[in-house]
């Protein structure tokens, strides 16, 4: 399969990502056990963080998708920079995801959102309606 320049950078990024974890100690584990072996899907765990990167074929093989999350030791997701930096990564655990500012406080939204006081309060009827759960 054949990858466009996107794609190309997408999975360079996550390859750097993936040795940038395991040189810095966080313990690496296959998130899928019967994975083939161009699918590339391990979380990295480390004091209460979790990290994900998926790096794959779609199924109709008509490209290539690649995705870096993260989850802090509260379990709300956090923004991560484009090359790997426990700094600030640290930060962003005050970063609120919604318009970015960086606050004392932020609270959970919806199910894993890290969001400040004001985002929390107008976004909330939004995603937060009634049966949003379902």
């Amino acid at each position: 399969m054949e990858l466009n320049e996107k794609e190309t950078k997408a999975r360079q990024r996550a390859a750097a990502w993936n040795k940038a974890l395991a040189d810095d100690g966080w313990i690496k584990s296959q998130i899928y056990k019967n994975s083939p072996t161009q699918q590339q899907c391990f979380k990295y765990a480390r004091g209460g963080w979790i990290v994900h990167v998926y790096d794959y074929p779609f199924l109709n093989h008509k490209g290539w998708a690649v995705d870096i999350c993260a989850w802090g030791p509260d379990k709300l997701s956090v923004d991560l920079p484009e090359v790997y930096d426990w700094d600030v990564m640290q930060t962003n655990l005050n970063r609120c995801t919604y318009c970015k500012k960086l606050v004392a406080v932020v609270s959970r939204l919806s199910f894993a959102g890290r969001a400040c006081p004001a985002c929390a309060a107008a976004l909330a009827p939004t995603v937060e309606y009634r049966g949003w759960t379902n």
